[in-house]
C-alpha cells in the first residue's frame, strides 16, 4: 500500500529519509554487509 504525499513526511523529512538513502547506497557500493549499513545508520 502506498501512502499520498511522500508517505506522509514533511519536506525536511524528505530530505533526511534522502540524506539516509544515499550515506545507504554508498556503503552498500563498497560492501558493507546489510547488517553494518542498518546499524551504523540507526
Amino acid at each position: 500500500m502506498r501512502y499520498a504525499d511522500s508517505g506522509g513526511l514533511s519536506a525536511a523529512g524528505r530530505v533526511k529519509r534522502e540524506q539516509v538513502r544515499m550515506r545507504a547506497a554508498r556503503m552498500s557500493a563498497v560492501d558493507v554487509p546489510a547488517t553494518r549499513v542498518a546499524a551504523r545508520l540507526r
